[in-house]
């Protein structure tokens, strides 16, 4: 027997409804869990703070993905866009899992600066369009991304950072 099409969006509806609640639960647990981090006197900026700016801007987002996902549901909007390209976001989804898997065991044996370089090469590579993809520019945003990033971690944060082979 063949789904009507109001029955596949009440339920598509319903599930990003009930991913949004968990979300958001997850946002105040992650949230609470971060006022735990014991503070660090050395530091310019304690240890709490990064994940509890991640916390706060989780816990804003899982809010507005909420209510977008309430009122869509209250309106009955049908979004036709999502199938075609449905297969090839899966496909992304599990790639990134796969990089931050291969870049967290990377790191340890080749240090953050070329680990992350890797990293954010392969990501934003796996994320531009076919069109869009220049190599030049994907390596030099890659490098200068993580150049900033060491940079910010090491000299205003004060946070070693792990170095490996190359550095």
């Amino acid at each position: 027997m063949k789904e009507k099409p109001l029955e596949k969006f009440n339920r598509s509806v319903k599930k990003e409804c009930a991913a949004s609640a968990v979300l958001l639960i997850f946002s105040l647990f992650y949230l609470y869990f971060s006022t735990q981090i014991k503070k660090t006197p050395v530091a310019v900026v304690s240890s709490r703070f990064v994940p509890q700016l991640f916390g706060c801007l989780l816990l804003l987002l899982s809010i507005i993905l909420f209510i977008q996902s309430f009122k869509k549901c209250a309106s009955g909007d049908i979004d036709e866009s999502s199938n075609p390209e449905q297969k090839s976001n899966y496909l992304k989804v599990f790639l990134t899992l796969l990089f931050i898997t291969l870049y967290a065991a990377a790191i340890p044996i080749f240090g953050f600066f070329v680990a992350t370089v890797a990293y954010l090469a392969a990501q934003i590579f796996l994320l531009a369009k076919k069109e869009e993809r220049r190599p030049a520019v994907i390596i030099v945003t890659a490098v200068l991304s993580a150049v900033i990033i060491r940079f910010v971690f090491v000299n205003i944060f004060l946070v070693m950072l792990p170095s490996g082979i190359l550095w």
